[in-house]
């Protein structure tokens, strides 16, 4: 061990006078151990004023997994500054009683001429504003959890009872086909057999006054849709997307829907259901909702599920609802 020693030192010894020694550059260092990482966010509700004393957590990456974690509570401005040791991401958390939760993250890595531009010495701060929104009215709804529909593999449309979540008959339990769906697919190579993959997806409503609406979801936040169905917008009769990754429209779409409409003799609807449904993934010629959401009252728009109040009538569903974890507004 001794000579070992020795012959280490010679080695160190002569590369320093040969080389020397190579200092560490700021950027260098903090991708090798880490360095501060910040985020500033300005919490406000739905109706932009600051919420105070939210609860604020956040966590940043460290390849070693040590717990590296931060929290704190917001001001009177809704503001709160939370750090720690990051390597290159961090994400948060807020919440607050009376409120839906949020989330969020940020990537503090910059390249590094991006960086000795700016003259940085650790992690750019991540500035935010972060909306949490307020519980205005939680109803009870007819919510259906991991619905899964298997469609013909022709193509053609099928009928999907929304307050059901199945398909019509004769090809499920449905009695109301309040949405046609069809799925295109085609053979592809599976190894030394062949399998369905998924092209396309179409959905249709049919009868006057029913349609759909594409819109866009606050993927961040517990609570991903509007408060009401927008009736100032218009509504598609049909909507059709290719399919990429298994995934149509991911977390950052919703679809909300008008059925079962009645018109007065002045074409004018008097009576209609309306709801939203959260998508999931397509695979084969089989579409996944992760919820459907029907709202039972007559005209009434509101999007805003109360958990604890799910009027789904069947307790094997309910079951599978909450075990799956989709219960959400």
């Amino acid at each position: 061990m001794k000579k070992i020693s020795i012959s280490l030192l010679l080695i160190c010894t002569i590369s320093s006078i040969s080389v020397g020694c190579v200092a560490l550059s700021t950027y260098d260092n903090l991708w090798l151990n880490g360095g501060k990482a910040t985020f500033i966010l300005h919490v406000r509700d739905d109706a932009g004023l600051p919420v105070e004393d939210a609860e604020a957590f956040a966590s940043f990456w460290d390849p070693k997994r040590i717990h590296n974690t931060d929290t704190d509570s917001t001001d009177k401005e809704g503001n709160v500054e939370l750090s720690g040791r990051a390597w290159t991401d961090g994400s948060f958390w807020i919440s607050k009683e009376g409120y839906y939760s949020t989330k969020g993250r940020a990537d503090f890595v910059l390249s590094r001429q991006e960086f000795e531009r700016l003259g940085l010495k650790e992690w750019p701060v991540s500035e935010q504003n972060v909306e949490l929104k307020k519980k205005r009215n939680p109803h009870p709804m007819i919510v259906l959890g991991r619905v899964e529909l298997i469609l013909p593999e022709d193509g053609s449309f099928v009928g999907v009872d929304l307050e059901k979540g199945n398909l019509v008959k004769p090809h499920g339990e449905g009695t109301q086909a309040d949405l046609y769906v069809a799925v295109k697919t085609k053979e592809v190579p599976f190894g030394k057999r062949t399998r369905l993959h998924p092209l396309s997806v179409t959905l249709m409503c049919k009868g006057e006054g029913n349609g759909i609406q594409l819109c866009e979801a606050d993927s961040y936040s517990e609570f991903r849709s509007d408060y009401q169905v927008d009736l100032t917008r218009p509504f598609q009769t049909r909507l059709s997307w290719e399919v990429k990754e298994d995934s149509f429209l991911g977390t950052k779409k919703y679809l909300t829907f008008r059925v079962r409409s009645v018109l007065d003799k002045n074409g004018k609807i008097v009576k209609a259901n309306y709801g939203k449904i959260y998508f999931d993934l397509i695979y084969r010629n089989e579409l996944q909702f992760d919820a459907i959401y029907f709202n039972p009252v007559p005209n009434d728009t509101n999007l805003e599920f109360d958990p604890e109040r799910n009027l789904e009538p069947g307790e094997r569903q309910a079951q599978r609802f909450r075990r799956r974890r989709v219960y959400r507004p």
